[in-house]
């Protein structure tokens, strides 16, 4: 049964890996290959397919190989005990030897049998990678063998290798057009799908406080310090708020670009602050790389313990307290 479990588990593994490649036009190897002869040949010169060969096998430096210092001759001196004693065991350990080994023989009946001779196979070399290249028809091998250029085939397959990784770095993104009506709705229904997260807007006003806190699941804002009209809405407005969860803004200058932050994964750029989306074209874009993701999520972190709440825990008490005395 564990064999078969085996046998199966490697059919899969082997089923995946022939569906990968079936949808993969080439590997990197011959993208590789084909980038070096199209740039070879922009400036003029037609490589040989051994050079082609060679750099592909070793485009690197070969190291070097460390050397050992070897070990002159010498006179080795041995006295009379020694030599008796390398005697002895040469008589009697090998004499035992040869005796336990017939004895195993005997009594596992071992035989001696003639077994037909199998013919060696002579080897079959690899495909290089020049005649690989043009069997394929992306290169040409002329001049009897000795020099290759790349196909106009060739020249297709390596412009949309080239287009393939391009599309594969680019961010995932969406785009928020100007006079975009359903633009802050989108980015808002985009937010909400992120669950608990900060934003950070230097330019975040009193409109995008309520959307932000009905529409999704932001906790923390982070906004500038510099617009005191912006600052006077907010501070007014926040304590009134009645929320499920907890929601507080804080203002700082340091940052000047435009973040939604998740807990975990990436972070997201914004082109615009939330108030300005649908006025001009702007996009949303991830940060797919982690590292980015984690280096922006830590500058938000220190940034966010040195900022000042826009509303002091003092004013919140009041605020409560006040509520309770109008309810009563």
């Amino acid at each position: 049964m564990r064999l078969h479990g085996y046998l199966w588990s490697w059919s899969v593994q082997a089923a995946a890996i022939t569906l990968r490649l079936m949808f993969e036009i080439a590997d990197d190897t011959a993208r590789r290959a084909l980038a070096y002869v199209a740039a070879v040949e922009r400036q003029g010169h037609r490589m040989t397919i051994g050079q082609l060969s060679e750099y592909i096998a070793r485009p690197t430096r070969r190291p070097g190989l460390h050397g050992n210092r070897g070990r002159p001759a010498r006179i080795v001196r041995t006295t009379g005990v020694e030599r008796g004693i390398a005697d002895i065991l040469k008589k009697s350990v090998q004499p035992a030897m040869r005796s336990l080994a017939a004895t195993l023989d005997a009594a596992l009946d071992i035989r001696e049998e003639q077994v037909e001779e199998i013919p060696p196979t002579p080897g079959v070399p690899a495909e290089s990678i020049g005649h690989w290249l043009a069997r394929l028809g992306w290169l040409t091998v002329a001049d009897e063998g000795v020099s290759v250029s790349i196909t106009q085939l060739g020249r297709a397959v390596l412009a949309h290798l080239d287009q393939e990784s391009l599309e594969d770095e680019i961010p995932v993104g969406i785009v928020l057009n100007q006079g975009d009506e359903l633009a802050e709705g989108r980015v808002m229904s985009h937010i909400a799908t992120l669950g608990p997260c900060a934003i950070v807007d230097r330019y975040f006003s009193l409109e995008s406080l309520l959307q932000v806190v009905h529409s999704t699941d932001a906790e923390a804002v982070l906004v500038g310090s510099r617009d005191k009209s912006k600052l006077a809405g907010l501070e007014t407005t926040l304590p009134k708020l009645r929320l499920d969860r907890k929601f507080e803004i804080r203002k700082t200058d340091v940052f000047h670009d435009r973040f939604v932050i998740p807990a975990s994964g990436p972070v997201w750029l914004l082109g615009t602050s939330l108030s300005g989306l649908g006025r001009r074209l702007s996009i949303m874009v991830e940060l797919t790389d982690e590292r980015l993701s984690d280096a922006v999520r830590h500058e938000y972190r220190l940034a966010w313990d040195d900022a000042e709440p826009v509303v002091s825990a003092e004013q919140l008490l009041l605020e409560e307290v006040d509520d309770g005395v109008d309810s009563s």
